[in-house]
């Protein structure tokens, strides 16, 4: 009884092999490819076609300058009323900007559908006189763009960057630091010293920290004529010694802290390189011979 219904179960549980039926492909039908081909094509083409109708500039507005200078960003830009919003390249856009307004220090373009493009800029309000190895005075800003050309009776106003030149300036470009030949040893090994291109953008730390404190009145220079012992001159009387490049914008915080403590006659020395104290500036003051 019991072998009955082992077989029974079996039975109910086992299914026959399915059985594979060929039949036979279908031939390629190229002139339906082609069709099928040609309809996404159009439907493409009908999209394109649309939205270059629908979506042309209309209204560009420029911010961040005045009315003045708001009129010379819309011209550089190359923008004009018509044009196809979708079609529009922000990176051309700023690119144009930039080299045909030097004092243009940052752009943002914002396209706003249907029809607006938005212009976000900020101008360069503050420069430093670089000289180039000709002997030229140049304008810079501390994000390092070559603004202009600065004329020499002019160069008093402006705080100098010492111990860089710079090579073949080109204005509405980045300043390039001349790398001098590198010096050579006796043994004939070369010495292995700091670039100029890494003392400009130490020099270009120094005065982007001043301009966030709001310190630039008075600076006279700024010198990263060695990366060891930067520093800046502080109204032809304090030589404020920064040290490495390490921690520059607190050393620059306390270096102007420490000057508004100071009497106004004070001459001196004024170090905040934190090396003697790590925490404390210390002024010497200078001596002069009655």
């Amino acid at each position: 009884m019991e072998t009955k219904q082992r077989n029974k179960r079996r039975s109910r549980g086992y299914q026959a092999a399915a059985q594979v039926v060929y039949t036979q492909s279908r031939p390629f039908n190229k002139k339906r490819l082609i069709l099928r081909l040609g309809t996404v094509l159009a439907i493409v083409l009908a999209l394109i076609f649309g939205l270059s109708i629908f979506f042309k500039v209309e209204t560009v507005s420029v911010t961040g300058v005045d009315e003045y200078m708001k009129y010379a960003v819309y011209e550089a830009s190359g923008i004009r009323e018509g044009d196809n919003l979708l079609g529009l390249s922000k990176a051309r856009i700023s690119g144009r900007i930039l080299q045909k307004l030097p004092y243009v220090d940052t752009v943002q373009i914002r396209i706003k559908l249907p029809d607006t493009v938005n212009i976000e800029v900020t101008a360069v309000d503050i420069t430093y006189a670089a000289a180039s190895v000709d002997g030229k005075l140049w304008q810079i800003s501390a994000s390092g763009k070559v603004v202009d050309m600065l004329d020499g009776a002019d160069a008093g106003e402006f705080t100098s960057i010492e111990g860089v030149t710079l090579e073949n300036p080109s204005i509405g470009n980045r300043a390039v630091a001349y790398e001098p030949p590198a010096e050579t040893l006796e043994d004939g090994a070369v010495l292995d010293a700091p670039t100029a291109a890494q003392r400009l953008e130490a020099a270009l730390r120094i005065a982007d920290a001043m301009e966030e404190l709001g310190m630039l009145e008075g600076v006279v220079s700024i010198d990263a004529s060695d990366l060891s012992e930067l520093g800046f001159n502080y109204e032809d009387r304090l030589q404020i010694q920064l040290g490495d490049q390490n921690n520059l914008f607190n050393k620059v915080s306390a270096a102007k802290s420490a000057i508004a403590q100071l009497d106004p006659m004070d001459v001196g020395v004024l170090d905040a390189s934190y090396r003697i104290r790590p925490t404390d500036v210390i002024f010497t003051r200078e001596v002069t011979e009655s």
